[in-house]
């Protein structure tokens, strides 16, 4: 009855319970046309798509499992990883897999056509059973966002579960270290996603001051000039959106009654400009006033 439920809710699977104890499971899904969603809570258990069974309903569907509770074991393609709480990892219904769960586990599992996951992530064959885990900043807001999105999925309007889902997989490419992935898969990242991308390096070295444009590529995994392209769509550049995230950063401390007895200068040199005459210019250019000025009105309003 379990195998049953499994294969009807995702692709035909074969289950076998890892010991002779009874069986418990259950399933929360919230599916429409492009997305569907699930919350997947039950026993230790290993679980296989084999070729019978891709031969008996030819679904042609991307999975993406985050790790909620316990661990899993994914393989395909011959590669095997182990995802834990707070990972997540992609596979691909076309082709064998097998998910091996020692222990009880609760997993989120989303499944899109595999056009559309291979339109944001590029092809399917070198991502599946990858383990996306990082430290990034991205990793945790994405974790965050499915988390509360497992545990809200019973209450979710199905009307608006392609945005959720949406926002989902957006969040999931943003997680992925482009260090962590080939070189074509890199190219398939949109121009929005490198660009955030980007702005997330920006933010990490921009006390940096000799960091370029080439530098910020580098870190990403492609050439200066295709990022220079993703930037010029909204009439910027990289080195632009640079020096305004380090403008950006000046203005907060100027305005923090904290900051007050700090030197402009020091504040220029904490925030990547080589002098205070550097920042000055380009402070008044941003906000017409000097930072000096700047402060003085600060502090009096």
């Amino acid at each position: 009855m379990w195998q049953a439920i499994v294969s009807e809710t995702f692709v035909s699977l074969d289950c076998h319970a890892s010991t002779k104890s009874l069986q418990r499971g259950s399933i929360l899904t919230a599916g429409s046309s492009s997305t569907t969603l699930s919350v997947v809570e039950a026993n230790a258990q290993t679980v296989n798509r084999t070729p019978e069974r891709i031969r008996r309903d030819n679904a042609e569907i991307g999975l993406i499992s985050f790790q909620l509770e316990g661990n899993c074991v994914v393989s395909q393609a011959e590669q095997d990883i182990d995802i834990k709480p707070g990972q997540f990892t992609i596979y691909d219904s076309t082709r064998p897999y097998s998910l091996e769960f020692d222990r009880p586990f609760r997993q989120l599992v989303m499944q899109v056509s595999r056009n559309q996951l291979s339109g944001s992530l590029g092809p399917l064959k070198q991502l599946c059973a990858q383990n996306f885990h990082t430290h990034s900043a991205a990793h945790e807001v994405a974790g965050v966002y499915l988390q509360s999105l497992a545990s809200r999925l019973g209450n979710i309007d199905e009307r608006n579960l392609d945005q959720y889902g949406s926002v989902a997989l957006d969040l999931l490419v943003l997680a992925i270290s482009p260090h962590e992935v080939s070189s074509k898969l890199v190219r398939h990242r949109s121009s929005a996603v490198l660009r955030e991308q980007a702005n997330g390096v920006i933010a990490s070295r921009f006390k940096d001051e000799a960091v370029s444009t080439p530098d910020i590529a580098s870190e990403l995994n492609v050439s200066a000039r295709r990022l220079q392209e993703v930037f010029a769509q909204i009439d910027s550049s990289p080195m632009q959106a640079l020096w305004d995230y380090r403008l950006k950063q000046v203005r907060k401390q100027l305005e923090n009654p904290l900051f007050r007895s700090v030197l402009v200068t020091d504040i220029a040199l904490r925030n990547g400009f080589c002098d205070s005459a550097q920042l000055s210019r380009k402070f008044k250019q941003a906000f017409g006033v000097s930072p000096r000025q700047f402060r003085e009105n600060s502090s009096l309003s």
